[in-house]
């Protein structure tokens, strides 16, 4: 459990980015777009998951 507690965001990241492989074999636009969305939102909770870093506002 200390494991997933230290390591939440890069399990997280591996997770989505495993996702994204799935996503794109689809031949579905429509789970693409879901996609996008979801990681819409995380770029917006998680600021440095951007390229360049961020910062909250």
């Amino acid at each position: 459990m200390e494991f997933l507690q230290t390591n939440w965001l890069v399990l997280l990241i591996a997770f989505m980015s495993f996702l994204k492989v799935i996503i794109n074999l689809t031949p579905t636009d429509n789970d693409n777009k879901i996609f996008g969305w979801i990681d819409s939102v995380f770029n917006a909770i998680i600021p440095n998951y951007k390229k360049g870093g961020g910062q909250h506002k």
